[in-house]
């Protein structure tokens, strides 16, 4: 996957477009969304502000079952669960981060690991170019529905991911972390 500005896809808009859009002042449905703690996976795309709901419960289940598996396996590095890795123009908030030393602030620059939950119609695999000029070392995806992980590492040269077997920062491979997975049941409708 090559780096590069990502095109602007139908779920953006510019402020005015949101304004027109919602009816109503954008600062008041950020400022409530804020109030309400509704903005918790909410980013920024290169300016394009893109609310973000919660996860389905199939996928916070999944997600709790990967960090059960991965943080005794982190040694040396800072677990982390949603975060803000980039800078306020522009960032994105994985599921989950490992990170060297103990991380502060709002915004995380770099994180040596993240790991994506699919959810329907996400857009996980779009983030990787953003993730590769931040230097993330790995991308762990994991797939509730299709019951598959990933692991794609960083070829700095290149600035572009490809797909491996494990990751030797977390000392796991992809069927380690498959076979530690307690897997839901069949997706319902509402996942």
């Amino acid at each position: 996957m090559a780096c590069g500005r990502r095109e602007r896809d139908d779920r953006d808009l510019t402020y005015g477009e949101a304004v027109t859009t919602l009816g109503t002042d954008l600062d008041a449905v950020l400022a409530q969304r804020r109030a309400l703690g509704h903005d918790r996976f909410d980013e920024v795309w290169e300016g394009a502000y893109r609310m973000v709901p919660g996860p389905a419960l199939r996928h916070a289940l999944v997600d709790a079952e990967v960090l059960a598996a991965l943080r005794p396996r982190a040694a040396g590095l800072t677990s982390l669960t949603a975060f803000n890795l980039g800078e306020p123009a522009d960032y994105r908030v994985p599921d989950q981060g490992y990170a060297r030393g103990t991380p502060a602030g709002l915004y995380l620059p770099t994180a040596e690991v993240v790991v994506e939950v699919l959810s329907p119609g996400d857009d996980t695999y779009r983030t990787f170019p953003f993730f590769a000029r931040h230097g993330v070392g790995k991308i762990v995806v994991v797939d509730p529905d299709g019951r598959r992980v990933e692991i794609h590492t960083l070829d700095a040269g290149e600035q572009r991911y490809r797909r491996t077997d494990a990751s030797p920062v977390l000392g796991v491979t992809a069927r380690d972390l498959f076979t530690a997975i307690d897997w839901p049941s069949a997706p319902d409708q509402r996942s």
